[in-house]
């Protein structure tokens, strides 16, 4: 996903006021005016829209998990802040039931209360930006029974980006809970695709050279090709592709979505080489 916001001057948000609204994440906050607080009706001036000529102020957005400055009228800035509010709001309450899930649970495990905290859970993680997922969802889990692990694992970590620094912790995780079957928490379209894999199975992983041993591997090298580019993160200082084959005891689960995934134990990576890409140019292999 590309971007226009440049960080060094501020972007103009602005005629984001007068569509419809922009993201999800504030679904109904720009149907509004909201009070315009003290510290925004007093800001400096910055700029002004280009179309109304109204005043612009600066602001602080959350860009790809990054804070990054921009330029809004008052009332947009407002906006987004009050926006902000609601959804820390929203985020305290659902946490609160997922814990009072969590307890019931574990106090008495139903089927009823399995899929009460399951819910819950999904409520959790899927109300935030793709690139803290990864991060709410294992403090989600990480106390959790494997019935509860598994299925939260699977059904939400393709939607997480910039996993990277839980990857470890995470790996931790799963060499525990592989003690229990997690085939049974499969769906039966992914315990399809596990069954019908190679043995041992070919993988490609695009990433920073520093980050090659992770879990999240491919099946593909075209998609291997496009995340060694560094995709939304924006480029990697030492892109690669890795390529390896991995025996499938060691694959955790596989996902035959566009990214053709396979989450697997980096540790037990067979023949496992490493090439530079470089501008889409591949260089000299090299065995790891």
């Amino acid at each position: 996903m590309s971007t226009s916001i440049n960080t060094k001057a501020p972007a103009d948000l602005s005629k984001t006021s007068g569509t419809s609204p922009p993201t999800k994440r504030v679904p109904s906050i720009f149907h509004e005016a909201v009070p315009i607080p003290p510290h925004i009706e007093n800001a400096p001036v910055v700029g002004h829209d280009e179309e109304t000529g109204e005043e612009l102020v600066e602001i602080e957005i959350d860009l790809l998990g990054r804070p990054t400055k921009s330029m809004a009228t008052r009332q947009l800035a407002a906006q987004l802040e009050e926006g902000n509010r609601r959804r820390h709001e929203h985020r305290a309450e659902v946490q609160s039931k997922m814990i009072a899930a969590s307890e019931r649970y574990l106090e008495k495990p139903t089927k009823a209360n399995r899929k009460r905290l399951l819910d819950a859970i999904d409520s959790r993680v899927g109300f935030c930006d793709s690139h803290e997922r990864a991060e709410l969802m294992m403090d989600a889990i990480i106390f959790e029974p494997s019935e509860i692990f598994w299925p939260v694992i699977i059904n939400n970590w393709s939607a997480c980006d910039g996993s990277y620094h839980v990857a470890s912790a995470l790996l931790r995780l799963m060499r525990v809970h592989s003690r229990h079957d997690r085939r049974k928490w499969m769906s039966a379209e992914q315990r399809e695709i596990y069954d019908t894999l190679p043995d041992p199975v070919e993988v490609w992983r695009g990433t920073a050279r520093e980050h090659v041993r992770s879990i999240a591997w491919s099946t593909s090298r075209s998609v291997a090709e496009r995340f060694a580019t560094g995709m939304r993160a924006g480029p990697f200082a030492d892109p690669v592709i890795a390529h390896a084959f991995i025996p499938k005891e060691h694959i955790f689960w596989a996902d035959e979505g566009s990214e053709q995934e396979i989450v697997l134990d980096p540790k037990r990576l067979r023949k496992l080489t490493v090439e530079s890409f470089d501008n889409g140019r591949l260089m000299q292999a090299e065995a790891v």
